[in-house]
């Protein structure tokens, strides 16, 4: 049993950013970000860094600045949820948005948006409580290498869509812990620290997906008492792939199968250093 709330998918959202420089000149993306509650239930969206700072995902423009950032959000009636989707764009962003210096992880604490939005009931179900600490990463009966986790979020490539498009839902994909999860992964192709090697295919639009190991082992309680036991856990976000070597452009290159994460002690770490 994956010991995994199914309406986890409820408050996973795409995330619009559109970046500007001082002549007009424009970029955008899409990307995957979540909810999380935190101390004395506030609201915590956390993505990756490079879908709101253009300096790690335009390092060759280095004018371009975070113009505009949207969640995509839904519509419930009678607390239950609809198609009905639209992107509300988030108003003291200014105030509301950290981000790790080392890292690729962002968080929003309180964001407000610039008109009302709907009112979610599933907004809270993922907890602070639910990600794996520094102490935790290093016992090896949390998390291990070759152990399946599952990235939760919306994928695609030149232009297609591979998420729920009716219902605008992200989908979930199987991935294996490819280094010691103990230790922070580091090869001169990725730029940022705290990472995990995976091995899964991870696309555009995947990028701040959460990382979700599932439950593993018999729940303590009455005669049982599994030393094995490990709740469903928040390992982390996924953040980037590798691709094949080859001189051809980059629309005809192939995936590596392997993928990486940062881990879910960066989120800790930044919601420390900003004491919220």
């Amino acid at each position: 049993m994956l010991g995994l709330n199914s309406n986890i998918f409820w408050m996973i959202h795409r995330v619009h950013t559109t970046f500007a420089d001082d002549l007009g000149n424009l970029k955008r993306g899409y990307g995957t970000g979540f909810w999380l509650t935190y101390s004395q239930d506030k609201s915590i969206f956390v993505t990756n860094k490079h879908n709101v700072d253009p300096s790690i995902k335009f390092p060759d423009k280095p004018a371009l600045r975070l113009h505009e950032l949207s969640i995509e959000l839904r519509h419930y009636e009678s607390g239950l949820p609809t198609e009905y989707t639209e992107f509300f764009i988030i108003d003291n962003i200014k105030d509301c948005l950290f981000s790790s210096s080392i890292a690729d992880c962002s968080i929003l604490v309180e964001p407000k948006f610039s008109k009302q939005t709907p009112s979610d009931p599933n907004r809270g179900i993922l907890k602070a409580e639910d990600l794996i600490s520094e102490t935790m990463f290093f016992n090896n009966l949390i998390i291990g290498p070759m152990e399946t986790a599952f990235f939760v979020g919306f994928p695609g490539s030149d232009g297609r869509h591979w998420w729920d498009e009716k219902w605008k839902l992200p989908i979930a994909r199987q991935c294996t812990v490819a280094s010691l999860p103990q230790i922070s992964f580091t090869n001169d192709e990725i730029k940022t620290c705290d990472v995990i090697l995976v091995s899964g295919l991870s696309f555009s639009g995947s990028s701040g997906s959460p990382v979700f190991l599932a439950a593993r082992g018999f729940r303590p309680g009455g005669d049982i008492d599994d030393p094995t036991w490990r709740p469903a856990l928040l390992a982390g976000i996924m953040s980037g792939h590798f691709w094949e070597p080859t001189s051809v452009p980059r629309m005809f290159q192939q995936h590596s199968g392997l993928s990486y994460m940062t881990r879910s002690t960066s989120i800790l770490h930044l919601l420390k250093e900003i004491g919220v």
